[in-house]
């Protein structure tokens, strides 16, 4: 007979895992133990030939003072000297021999070696090794006859006996290795091989029958504790799946058995005795009603049979649910008229899906079906078909008899009828099957089912799926053309065969880029970063594209870091670029290579729309006159811009080098040195504000709230502060539709959230977190306006969209707008200290997110740390422009991080204050002597000693423990990296 699997003989030993383990155990130990004995072997054998070496070379100099001090008349003495010197040396066969100038003996110390070869030293002071003798041979200026050169020298023959008895030491702990790993290593695999064969034997006791055994977990957390841990989450739905599908076998049985012995019973009867005609009539009808409803049952069961198993794609197809609606209700109206119950389309949107319209159908049926039956005759059903992009909800709403919760909880279960339901509406039962095929129909098209309802108020069921994507221009043709699909494929065909002959010949495609630079944004300020205030623009874009955690402006204030972004240049470098003036001049000079000015010379239209703060003109400006230079002469075609801030003056928008609607019988003036404005000031009439300033912002009054710097003139081209997103985002929508056909670089920079907060009436009050939080409400809307004009254009797909903030958030930043008093749990730097103005980590790791459905996967996460000044030199690397020599020298070609495909990103990265003020290397963090601001609102800096400080972010976050006492070499390094930085471009 011949023996079963279990039964038959175990696999030879040599192919066990258990053997398998003791071998690379015992492999990988005795391969460590002998390079380990080797190399310590021969470290110590050099260790004793350089002490040797060192010993002749102090020797030889030694002895060359001796010789050079020693007068001609007495070398005898010098030799006897020398033989003592010999005779008394530490080293066996210790000698010194005088040489001529061509390397001739003319005198040795006794017993030198006679008759040694003269050894090939050709580099003076250089210990060789020679015939078993050590030697070092130097020049020497000897005051008697003919001596040039001297010579000492020792035996080896003493470190050889000590390596001999070192060798035996290692030979004798080489054979304990290979003697003992072999058998310890057996025993070790032993021990985890055990484990693995109790879950052998666990497994092969387990039957259908018999699923309740699991595997016992050691609580050790290792790699066999995660198999067993597996493998019983793995039992345990093969066992709930048995215990449903035995349920659902007994459930058929008894649900089958009732007509089927009424059928019996009908034919029992019938057979038992003469009947009339009549009788056997009625018999016959019980028999078809019960065969009906046997029919039904077994229709259901395998309807959901086959909603169960997984649909091919190829089955699907594009289903206008706005027609499945109007067909349904069509269909019911007749059976809700009967009973009383008025059945209507409510809303209805334009919504199509793909999926398998037939069980589509069966979907909206059974709803309907159930909604009808449950509703007492004057009650009311309703369907809404409501598009919620990407996805449609569809809802049957009923004012029915309801369910209670319990029930709820089990609606969906297969042949599970709510009673509350059953009793309330008597004779409309049905097989319990229903809900359970529109669930199975749901989640095969990868969308939900819900119900809510209460007793005695109705039922509502809401069916989610995923939008059907909008058809091409050439499906839209076929379908108005009644073309077939076949056709509408060759088509197609011939089109893409025919572009991609075209496209070979030509240039690949470059994508627009929108840059969209936020201002005051803090890490924490945005919902998909955890921030309290929703932000449901920005957080979509997140989820299409990727999210940075370790993304930096190049410093914490908004002047620097627009010029490093723009120059690829640490502002540092260059002296007038700190927070400027709003009548200051241009900072980049004309003809410098930018951001823009690099993308213009592959064929790129750009333009910038928003906040500059990078100055404008030369010496005086005269602002009733074109201004030049402007943003056209630092590479961008358009501009519409606001000068400096929202809380500086002048407050006009400038487009083309002009100021935008001036009066020219209306000059403009602008004074920061002295009071040019005779009107009352922010100081003086606080009850001319609708918003008082807190500190510094107490000049001349626009709009009812007063500024930084002097202003007259200009009343007709103000800007009106709750007005100024609106106008951004149009000014930025237009830009794209005009440019539509590309390649377009778009630098979008917002006012928000800086100051002053005056967030327009739609959102004033909304965000329940004051004026900031209302104002980053505003920006997320103007983010969703630029994305929605990408999307109008069908430019989504062809786009990278980088949203990024200038520095850290500021709560008071000069006007008493509740910043603080309304912060609640909003936390704006999110985990990390201090924020704008500051070189904590707070004041440049901003929001980074970046899509390109072409190239960026959707909804991933990047911890590579990345720097805004490195976007010139990347994007110029994606356009496929050259870098003039010298220029954008801070800027390195990122592009593999900002894409996703690299997860490390740079090696270091400057933040810089004053200079240089803070370097970043890995998880390390350095902050450079010099105070700096340690809060989100004006108070004294902290101040940071000479030495610096020294943070661990990867363990402390909020940078708390200051290491710089612990790990000195880490910041000696990082300082002289940081000093290094000052002097020295960092692209490299």
């Amino acid at each position: 007979m011949s023996l079963t699997k279990r039964e038959q003989p175990s696999a030879s030993i040599w192919r066990t895992l258990r053997f398998r383990l003791a071998a690379w155990n015992a492999g990988a130990v005795i391969l460590t133990a002998l390079v380990t004995l080797v190399g310590l072997r021969q470290g110590v054998s050099w260790a004793l030939i350089h002490e040797l070496d060192q010993v002749l070379l102090d020797d030889a100099r030694d002895v060359r003072a001796m010789i050079e001090a020693t007068p001609a008349d007495q070398e005898k003495q010098l030799q006897l000297n020398l033989n003592r010197m010999a005779s008394s040396h530490e080293h066996r066969g210790w000698y010194v021999k005088l040489l001529n100038g061509e390397g001739e003996e003319r005198w040795a110390t006794e017993h030198a070696r006679p008759k040694l070869p003269r050894p090939n030293i050709t580099k003076d002071r250089t210990p060789t090794t020679f015939e078993g003798y050590r030697i070092v041979q130097s020049e020497v200026d000897a005051k008697f006859h003919d001596v040039k050169l001297i010579r000492v020298g020792a035996t080896l023959s003493q470190i050889n006996e000590d390596m001999a008895r070192i060798d035996r030491w290692v030979l004798l702990a080489a054979g304990a290795v290979l003697l003992t790993a072999p058998l310890c290593g057996y025993w070790l695999a032993s021990r985890a091989a055990e484990t693995i064969g109790q879950i052998i034997t666990t497994a092969s006791r387990l039957r259908p029958s018999h699923l309740d055994e699991r595997l016992s977990i050691r609580g050790t957390g290792d790699e066999l504790d995660l198999l067993a841990e597996t493998i019983n989450s793995l039992l345990d739905r093969i066992a709930a799946y048995i215990n449903v599908k035995r349920d659902f076998l007994a459930n058929a049985a008894h649900e089958l058995r009732t007509p089927l012995a009424a059928i019996r019973s009908s034919v029992e009867v019938a057979l038992n005795a003469e009947r009339s005609s009549a009788e056997y009539e009625d018999l016959m009808v019980d028999v078809i009603e019960e065969c009906g409803a046997l029919e039904t049952l077994v229709n259901q069961l395998l309807l959901l049979s086959e909603t169960e198993a997984e649909l091919p794609a190829a089955k699907f197809e594009r289903v206008d649910l706005n027609d499945l609606v109007m067909k349904g209700v069509d269909m019911f109206s007749g059976v809700a008229e009967a009973r009383g119950v008025k059945l209507r389309a409510g809303r209805v949107d334009d919504a199509a899906v793909t999926g398998h319209r037939v069980h589509l159908r069966q979907v909206l049926n059974n709803l309907l079906d159930n909604a009808v039956k449950y509703t007492p005759s004057g009650g009311e059903v309703t369907v809404e078909v409501i598009v919620d992009e990407p996805f449609v909800r569809l809802k049957v709403i009923d004012t029915g008899a309801g369910m209670t919760a319990e029930e709820q909880q089990h609606i969906f279960q297969r042949f599970f009828r709510a009673e509350s339901a059953r009793t309330r509406s008597p004779g409309v039962g049905g097989t319990g099957l229903g809900l359970s095929i529109c669930q199975s129909v749901v989640h095969n098209h990868g969308g939900e089912i819900h119900c809510k309802s209460f007793i005695d108020r109705g039922t509502t069921f809401t069916v989610t799926l995923p939008l059907a994507e909008e058809p091409s221009g050439l499906d839209k043709l076929f379908e108005a053309n009644g073309l077939t699909r076949l056709a509408s494929w060759l088509v197609a065909l011939a089109t893409l065969v025919a572009g991609a002959a075209v496209a070979r010949a030509q240039e690949p495609a470059r994508p627009n880029v929108v840059l969209i630079y936020a201002d005051d944004l803090g890490y924490g300020d945005v919902s998909c970063n955890g921030g309290a205030i929703p932000t449901p623009n920005i957080d979509k874009l997140a989820r299409q594209g990727l999210r940075f955690t370790d993304a930096h402006a190049s410093a914490p204030t908004c002047t620097p870091s627009r010029f490093a972004l723009l120059t690829g240049q640490y502002a540092f470098r260059q002296p007038g670029t700190g927070i400027l003036p709003g009548d200051a001049n241009l900072i980049i000079k004309p003809g410098t290579p930018t951001l823009p000015s690099l993308l213009q010379q592959v064929g790129y239209k750009t333009g910038v729309v928003g906040k500059w703060h990078l100055g404008l003109g030369e010496g005086k400006v005269n602002w009733n006159e074109p201004i030049k230079p402007n943003p056209a002469d630092v590479g961008f075609d358009e501009h519409f811009i606001i000068a400096a801030t929202g809380d500086r003056v002048p407050c006009v928008y400038v487009t083309d080098g002009r100021v935008v609607d001036l009066d020219p019988a209306d000059p403009i003036e602008v004074s920061y040195a002295e009071r040019i404005d005779k009107s009352p000031s922010g100081a003086e009439r606080l009850d001319l504000l609708k918003q008082r300033w807190s500190h510094g912002h107490d000049q001349s009054i626009v709009n009812g709230i007063s500024r930084i710097g002097w202003m007259t003139g200009g009343q007709q081209a103000r800007w009106i502060d709750e007005e100024m997103a609106d106008v951004l985002a149009a000014q930025g929508v237009k830009f794209i539709d005009e440019h539509r056909g590309g390649p377009f670089f778009l630098f979008f920079a917002t006012q928000d959230i800086h100051v002053p907060r005056v967030p327009h009436s739609r959102f004033a009050g909304k965000s329940g977190h004051g004026l900031r939080g209302d104002a980053i409400m505003q920006l997320d809307w103007t983010v969703g306006q630029v994305l929605d004009a990408l999307k109008k254009n069908g430019l989504e797909q062809k786009t990278l969209v980088i949203f990024t903030s200038d520095n850290g958030p500021v709560l008071d930043d000069g006007y008493h707008d509740q910043a603080n008093e309304l912060l609640g749990k909003h936390d704006p730097n999110g985990p990390f200290r201090a924020g704008k103005y500051s070189a904590f980590e707070g004041g440049t790791r901003v929001p980074l997110i970046v899509r390109w459905p072409e190239k960026v996967a959707p909804d991933e996460e990047s911890g590579a740390l990345f720097g805004q000044v490195d976007l010139a030199a990347s994007l110029a690397a994606l356009a496929g422009a050259e870098i003039p020599a010298g220029a954008c020298q801070d800027s390195r070609d990122e592009l593999d991080a900002l894409l996703g495909k690299d997860e490390t990103g740079r090696p270091h990265l400057v933040h810089e204050g004053h200079g240089p003020q803070a370097l970043r290397t890995a998880h390390w963090k350095f902050v450079a002597l010099g105070p700096t601001r340690d809060s989100l609102n004006p108070v004294p800096p902290t101040p940071i000693d000479k030495n610096g400080a020294l943070y661990n972010l990867q363990s402390d976050r909020d940078e708390s423990t200051n290491l710089i006492d612990d790990y000195p070499e880490q910041a000696a390094a990082m300082s002289k990296k940081l000093r290094a930085i000052a002097t020295t471009p960092d692209r490299e």
